[in-house]
């Protein structure tokens, strides 16, 4: 998750839009697979892995890093819970 953020970072600077930026890792790929019914949009029938986010991302690019929470297969993360996981994470890393 954290390249994502730099690559998002890394496509603006280079003169990409934020929206731009965005649809390259999310429409653009289901559009290449032909799975644009599938990912992408929010709706009961496709694949609805999404991210609550605190500010406007189409503003600044960084907001991306503003999560609330993560829907991820039917299962709601909110801050807390994604805390939870970074910290197990690091935990093991260290170990």
């Amino acid at each position: 998750g954290f390249a994502t953020h730099r690559e998002l970072t890394a496509l603006v600077a280079a003169g990409m839009t934020p929206y731009d930026a965005l649809r390259t890792g999310t429409y653009n790929p289901a559009a290449y697979f032909c799975l644009e019914g599938q990912l992408g949009p929010v709706t009961q029938e496709a694949t609805a892995d999404l991210m609550l986010l605190r500010e406007n991302p189409l503003l600044d690019i960084a907001n991306t890093q503003t999560i609330d929470g993560v829907m991820l297969r039917g299962r709601w993360l909110n801050r807390d819970d994604l805390d939870r996981v970074l910290a197990r994470y690091d935990r093991e890393a260290s170990e």
